[in-house]
């Protein structure tokens, strides 16, 4: 049973941290915004464009943040109640400090529902909204994405590409050539190609070409260089990410990679990362009851500067961590753990030191 000065507690925690992310939501949309002026003018994407592309961006980059601003949450709210007095009075009082635990327990249980229904339901859908809609602006008509991939329209050929993956990767790919009179010449498809020293070389290939005395021939090839011009800086629009795709088709996804010989090792990482949010969450919120009480008499800014180092410390380590995973290509679990149990070490020793 929750007492009522956790629930005191973990209000006030609550009210800073949503607080905290109303304000960084905006920062986050100028930032956005800003960064986006730089891109105007390419093809078809301009101001509007760009003030629609960061409104889209929002929940995604709010949703990158949210351990740090779970753990800049935590310091403001009981940071506030320390600078105010309750927290010693409540202690004085009989609030033991697993009662204070049970009250961030119970904000972390909330700010999980929270992460999950922006970062899981809403951000993803939005990111890749938001990109498809910039690279075919941007692409002038060149490239057009849509659910069930991407096209590409080169002179006379039409080419679409079912996927689009990392290093260059293709998979099920189609090219439809036609004559200056709109008329059908060949249709070729090769289930994977691949970029290598300047070219596309296609992996089973099959092509049929269409004669002008009405026959077909057919064409196969287990590995043929294609001879296709196309720019693969322009395949970067239409790159599927693993924070764009929900975490039930991000799990398919893997296994669809492995059973291909894709390189995976990256979605990999981002899956297990999104299944420990939570956890990581409830690390972070803990994580700030030690900063707090280990030195009560910090002003505000020195708490809200400590929290920061410490979230940026260990958002920079997830990266790189992460990062090592795909060079090194061991395992995506450890990876996404490591920065986990490192901090929530940290946390152990600065909860022996409160208890002494």
């Amino acid at each position: 049973m929750i007492s009522i000065l956790s629930r005191y507690i973990a209000r006030q925690v609550i009210l800073s941290t949503l607080m905290l992310i109303l304000v960084v939501a905006v920062l986050a949309w100028v930032v956005g915004f800003l960064g986006e002026l730089r891109e105007l003018g390419q093809g078809d994407y301009g101001f509007f464009q760009a003030l629609w592309h960061a409104v889209l961006e929002l929940p995604f980059n709010v949703s990158q943040f949210f351990p740090m601003l779970a753990l800049l949450g935590g310091l403001m709210g009981l940071g506030s109640l320390v600078l105010q007095g309750e927290l010693v009075v409540m202690r004085a009082s009989g609030l033991s400090l697993w009662g204070i635990v049970r009250a961030l327990i119970l904000v972390a249980l909330l700010l999980v529902v929270m992460n999950f229904i922006v970062g899981e339901l809403i951000a993803p859908r939005l990111h890749y909204l938001a990109d498809i809609t910039k690279s075919t602006q941007e692409s002038g008509g060149q490239a057009v994405i849509t659910g069930s991939g991407v096209w590409f329209h080169q002179q006379n050929d039409f080419i679409h590409v079912e996927r689009v993956l990392p290093h260059q990767q293709l998979e099920d790919v189609t090219r439809y050539a036609f004559d200056g009179a709109h008329h059908l010449l060949s249709a070729s498809h090769a289930d994977s190609m691949n970029y290598q020293n300047g070219q596309w070389i296609a992996y089973h290939l099959s092509k049929t070409t269409f004669t002008s005395d009405q026959k077909t021939l057919s064409e196969h090839a287990d590995q043929a260089v294609w001879g296709m011009k196309l720019n693969p800086a322009i395949l970067n629009a239409s790159l599927i990410e693993p924070e764009e795709i929900p975490l039930n088709r991000l799990w398919i996804y893997n296994r669809h990679l492995e059973k291909n010989g894709s390189h995976a090792t990256e979605f990999q990482f981002s899956f297990w990362k999104r299944i420990f949010q939570p956890l990581t969450i409830l690390m972070m919120l803990l994580l700030s009851l030690p900063f707090v009480l280990v030195a009560p008499r910090s002003t505000m800014g020195w708490r809200l500067l400590t929290g920061v180092i410490a979230g940026f410390i260990f958002y920079m380590l997830d990266i790189f961590i992460g990062q090592l995973s795909v060079i090194f290509q061991f395992s995506p679990l450890l990876a996404a753990l490591f920065p986990i149990f490192l901090f929530a070490f940290f946390g152990y020793v600065l909860f022996k030191r409160l208890g002494r």
